[in-house]
């Protein structure tokens, strides 16, 4: 299988190897394909050797790899008959290949839930054969280590694949230097009982016997407070712009029927962050004592596709989750406006005859300079050799600092221009001059902007213009989800798209002919409404009676 990315080992190919009869699986990273042959062969040595059961028949695809002397001495030499598929007829060998997909897929899985770097590929996929292994698949209830071994695995705790955890350093000769290191678990170690884990120093892997995971150690007076984190989470995300269904990942986009879109939207933003300066470029191998030993952060990309207008974003993110408080970043905190002080601004042009502009930042974190070194691997769609990493020089979306950098520069630069930050709202601003006054709401990268004249509302936004990358729109007829039309005595706040969203998640809107039930049951058989569901629908209702 292959060519896949290259590793950090330059492993580009995989060799998978099946048992018919037991369906055990071994995986062989290569650096090459032409190495195959000679894998192969040294794995049916040492498969025969350790089992004592004697290989009758090879069945492979049917290319150069698998048909060359090299092999077929060694099979004639061992009595080994030779079998393989018709090519491009797949079916023949579909065991196999069916196991292929599902090494693949549980590889692919780990790689992208643990968020470490596509490098270490050969080490999921080490670890997804290990879990096949231990796995049934057949009617016998053995699984297929079990067939082979005739016993039982020894059974260790089950480990989830990249996680962090702490490792005791033997190497420690002071008193007070640190007794542990941070490791990220990538499976059994091959060749010794234990676990191998990748650090990021003078010796990138690892074989240790135990460790501490970081996943069971927990405060549990945190357990309340990151609960209800998390539901307002969940409660502001579904409503600040409305969107429609968009790919989860960079595979799913391009091979999407809207794939050139996408790939423009991908365009744009690593232009964008290209213009900004985001990061340098590190060779990782050259810089060892400048990137931190913890971490380096995995990327992925978000898609969105907005409705009103149509509009298709690539955001490239980073899995801040891996941050360590203290070592790249510190603070976290920047305020949200309200919906009382935006009505306030509408309200005061309405009253004042002012005309009212509304923006969208674009790229809005990646204007702000982040306060700690971080480091990430390059995105998808960037090529470079694996031992290259990113520094960040910009706050970049994902990373647990990135609000508050955008925050604090969007301050320095309102301050410049003359505007003052509201005390009772610390994301509204006003400004008083002898040439007008003029208020200022902002929602992370969404605003309005008010001025008591034509002449400082256009001077404004030149000098906005100068520090950000603005899209203006003085139609006014969209801010954070809400529809906004004007009227001649003021301005409607609507939200249909909300309303019509939360109706379709609702069954209590259907109608009927009869004000009684077609099948009458006096038992319920309603199990009542997730909390985070009830909480979800609770949101909506908020957001539409204050935004309205």
């Amino acid at each position: 299988m292959g060519p896949l990315p290259s590793s950090l080992d330059l492993k580009k190919y995989v060799l998978i190897v099946q048992d018919h009869f037991s369906r055990l699986v071994v995986v062989i990273p290569l650096e090459d394909k032409a190495d195959a042959k000679h894998q192969l062969r040294l794995w049916m040595i040492k498969f025969m050797n350790v089992t004592g059961i004697k290989i009758k028949c090879l069945r492979t695809a049917n290319c150069s790899e698998f048909k060359n002397f090299i092999l077929s001495s060694f099979l004639n030499e061992h009595g080994i008959i030779h079998e393989t598929s018709i090519p491009y007829e797949h079916h023949q060998n579909g065991k196999v290949e069916r196991t292929n997909r599902s090494i693949l897929e549980m590889a692919r899985t780990m790689l992208i839930e643990s968020c470490l770097p596509k490098g270490l590929w050969p080490y999921a996929f080490r670890h997804a054969a290990w879990i096949f292994n231990r796995t049934l698949h057949s009617d016998d209830m053995l699984t297929p280590y079990e067939l082979i071994a005739k016993k039982q695995p020894p059974f260790p705790p089950l480990r989830v694949f990249g996680a962090r955890g702490y490792i005791n350093d033997q190497l420690f000769r002071k008193n007070l230097s640190e007794r542990a290191i941070v490791g990220y678990h990538l499976g059994e170690a091959p060749d010794s009982k234990g676990w191998l884990f990748w650090l990021l120093e003078e010796h990138p892997f690892l074989g240790v016997l135990s460790f501490v995971d970081t996943r069971n150690i927990f405060d549990d007076s945190m357990i309340k407070k990151v609960e209800e984190q998390d539901h307002m989470i969940n409660l502001a995300n579904i409503v600040y712009d409305p969107v429609t269904a968009a790919p989860i990942n960079y595979h799913e986009a391009l091979k999407s029927e809207e794939a050139d879109d996408w790939r423009t939207a991908i365009k744009e933003e690593l232009g964008s962050m290209d213009e900004q300066k985001v990061f340098e470029i590190l060779d990782i191998r050259a810089s060892l004592m400048e990137v931190p030993r913890e971490s380096i952060l995995s990327t992925k990309w978000v898609f969105t596709k907005k409705l009103k207008p149509l509009r298709f974003k690539a955001r490239l993110v980073a899995c801040g989750f891996r941050q360590i408080e203290g070592i790249n970043f510190e603070e976290t905190f920047a305020p949200t406006p309200t919906f009382t002080s935006l009505g306030l601004l509408f309200s005061l042009a309405v009253d004042k005859g002012w005309r009212v502009r509304t923006f969208d930042v674009k790229v809005a974190f990646l204007n702000s300079p982040i306060d700690k070194p971080v480091y990430v691997w390059p995105p998808q769609g960037m090529i470079f050799p694996a031992h290259y990493v990113l520094k960040l020089r910009k706050a970049l979306y994902g990373t647990k600092q990135a609000a508050r950098c955008w925050w604090l520069h969007l301050q320095f630069i309102l301050r410049d221009i003359g505007f003052i930050v509201n005390q009772e709202d610390t994301s509204t601003y006003h400004l008083d001059s002898a040439v007008g006054q003029a208020m200022l709401w902002i929602h992370v990268d969404d605003g309005a902007l008010t001025a008591s004249s034509k002449e400082l509302l256009e001077s404004l936004s030149l000098k906005l213009d100068e520090a950000l990358q603005i899209k203006w729109d003085e139609n006014v007829n969209n801010l954070v989800g809400i529809s906004i039309t004007p009227l001649i005595d003021g301005f409607k706040f609507h939200q249909p798209d909300l309303i019509n969203k939360l109706l379709d998640i609702d069954d209590s809107n259907i109608t009927a002919r009869s004000p009684l039930p077609v099948k009458c049951s006096l038992e319920s058989q309603s199990h009542g409404v997730m909390d985070k569901e009830y909480l979800r629908r609770i949101g909506m209702l908020l957001y539409i009676a204050q935004g309205s």
